[in-house]
């Protein structure tokens, strides 16, 4: 079946919510974004990964069609369903912050500060400075247990997950 398409209500309402409570978002308040659903037999994929969610930037004829939108919030439905309250909290927050502000005020996407494979740092260890500061970070959240990973919904069940959400 071909991919069909529809309206997030609930998941604009997490996103609202993030823009309104975290500063790092707030900046979105003055940009028309879209929240959608993406539902087929098989997620989409990047890399032979499946993809959680992904972000748009509209413009020209699109953004027209789209009215007037400046951004597209795409999530996979099977994906949000099976999400804990944290989880869609967090794959929210990600999407979001992929989101950045050119200096004319158009909106860009960017990639997230850490993309490598789980065997190359077990062979290399913490090789690049990104993964070097993002390590203190994991060592806090698994000892301290704030956070459970959004890839295990509330009853602890994991979803099928792929290396992005982006």
């Amino acid at each position: 079946m071909p991919a069909t398409f529809e309206v997030a209500e609930d998941a604009e309402a997490v996103a609202r919510g993030l823009i309104e409570d975290l500063e790092v978002h707030g900046w979105l308040k003055g940009y028309a974004m879209r929240f959608v659903f993406r539902d087929a037999d098989s997620p989409a994929n990047k890399g032979g990964r499946p993809v959680w969610g992904k972000v748009q930037v509209i413009s020209g004829l699109a953004k027209f069609l789209a009215y007037g939108s400046d951004a597209a919030v795409v999530i996979e439905r099977r994906v949000w369903e099976r999400l804990s309250g944290k989880g869609r909290r967090a794959l929210m927050d990600h999407l979001l912050t992929r989101l950045c502000s050119n200096d004319d005020g158009s909106l860009t996407t960017v990639e997230p500060d850490i993309a490598e494979f789980a065997e190359v740092i077990a062979r290399n260890g913490l090789w690049r400075d990104e993964l070097s500061k993002a390590a203190p970070l994991f060592v806090e959240h698994s000892i301290l247990d704030q956070f459970r990973p959004p890839d295990v919904t509330a009853d602890g069940e994991r979803v099928s997950v792929g290396r992005d959400a982006s």
